[in-house]
């Protein structure tokens, strides 16, 4: 995408079309591609060809500084730009300006741009509410809780009907801020003079609950917005089973997510990973079967499905029953890892086949040796020598689980073969 906006780039200059448009695009695109240090360059090209710097092009050079960790630079930058004329929306400008301390730690030194913010918003004819959201944010960043409510209730003298978004910002910064009451406060605010219903409202005080373990207040908020959203609440239920999975209660945790699937969620790649993780680390493979068949729902999850799976068989030790044949039948891609964790299952249902085999064939000698034990001595003795020490141990403690009485002969028998005294 870079090469491709540099040869259009490349092409206006030799058409003579470039201007600062052009110039502060391909900033932006440094910016976004993670390339800050080039943006000076372009600077220094425009003062070259004497094009003048618009505020979009001082905001992108300042923030370029401020990714390199160069307050220097952003100052330098700065002071440039205080000394232009005509500049518009130069709250914007302050705005960048606190920002890059904010960034750096440098509280202090933020605090004089952003009271300039809030001059240059209460002085104007215009206001600009979008501008009030950022010095709020500003003042968040820097720890001021009273500041912050200052320049709310300024945006609300301008704005007396705050929008969603206004609430919005609110909400988000006082739990950043982890002032539950004030969250509270401002949540039924808005919850009381709302003209649309915004469900990452409701969501954001949710959060703030669960996180101070409030449960019974985050259900009743969550009963709340599924009453006004319908089926729309899934990301809700997807918080309150990662809420349940850390603090160890499965069912809940499977019962939420059991709803968040039903509701159509559609979750990111990772999101069970927590899950999967939990289950392994429990070796719970009866909970396993019912996460699996809840998200194996969603086609798009169902390799995902049967890796976490197998994984969780495999770290339990237990035989995962015909899961080719599942993997097969409902279509799952077989990937390098799922034929790795096939392969251990296959050897794993080898080796308790054979175990089961050897158990049968040993408990068939026990048999014969019990039978034989009933009958006359010089016949009873035909059975002895062939039998190995480890069988005799296992029909020793077969014949206590049975209850069998273990006569003097009958030990005088174990004795001659090695049989421990201990083992006996």
């Amino acid at each position: 995408m870079t090469d491709k906006a540099l040869a259009i780039f490349e092409k206006m200059n030799e058409m003579k079309y470039t201007n600062d448009l052009e110039f502060s695009n391909l900033m932006g695109l440094f910016m976004k591609v993670g390339e800050p240090e080039k943006v000076p360059l372009l600077v220094e090209e425009m003062k070259r060809r004497n094009i003048p710097l618009s505020l979009i092009s001082y905001q992108t050079w300042m923030h370029s500084y401020s990714c390199l960790n160069d307050l220097e630079g952003v100052e330098r930058v700065m002071d440039k730009a205080q000394r232009q004329e005509n500049i518009k929306d130069e709250w914007k400008l302050y705005c960048n300006f606190a920002s890059a301390y904010v960034k750096a730690g440098q509280h202090q030194k933020a605090v004089p741009s952003l009271k300039k913010v809030e001059e240059i918003l209460g002085d104007s004819n215009y206001p600009d509410r979008i501008g009030y959201h950022h010095l709020i944010s500003l003042y968040a960043g820097v720890g001021d809780l009273e500041s912050v409510i200052r320049a709310w209730d300024k945006m609300k003298s301008k704005f007396p009907a705050c929008n969603n978004l206004s609430y919005l910002t609110m909400l988000h910064i006082l739990s950043k801020l982890d002032n539950v009451e004030l969250l509270k406060k401002y949540f039924q605010d808005w919850n009381t003079k709302y003209k649309s219903f915004d469900l990452r409202l409701p969501t954001i005080v949710i959060v703030a609950y669960l996180r101070h373990d409030m449960l019974e207040q985050a259900e009743l908020l969550l009963k709340d917005v599924t009453d006004r959203s319908g089926n729309k609440v899934w990301k809700v239920h997807a918080l309150f089973m990662d809420y349940f999975l850390g603090k160890r209660q499965i069912d809940s945790a499977l019962r939420h997510l059991e709803k968040a699937m039903t509701n159509q969620w559609k979750p990111l790649a990772g999101s069970f990973d927590p899950f999967i993780e939990y289950l392994i680390e429990q070796k719970d493979v009866n909970n396993a079967e019912q996460f699996f068949h809840l998200i194996k729902k969603d086609q798009s999850l169902l390799s995902t499905a049967y890796l976490g799976l197998l994984q969780i068989y495999a770290a339990a030790g237990k035989i995962a029953p015909e899961m080719r044949e599942r993997m097969e039948q409902d279509g799952a891609n077989i990937g390098t890892e799922h034929e790795e964790l096939l392969e251990k299952n296959s050897n794993l249902m080898e080796a308790s086949k054979r175990g089961a085999s050897s158990r049968v064939a040993k408990k068939r000698r026990y048999q014969i040796v019990k039978s034989g034990f009933s009958i006359e001595v010089p016949a009873r003795n035909c059975f002895r020598p062939v039998l190995c020490n480890r069988c005799l141990e296992s029909i020793y403690q077969w014949m206590e689980e049975d209850g069998a009485t273990i006569g003097r002969n009958t030990r005088r028998c174990f004795e001659r073969r090695s049989i421990t005294a201990s083992a006996l």
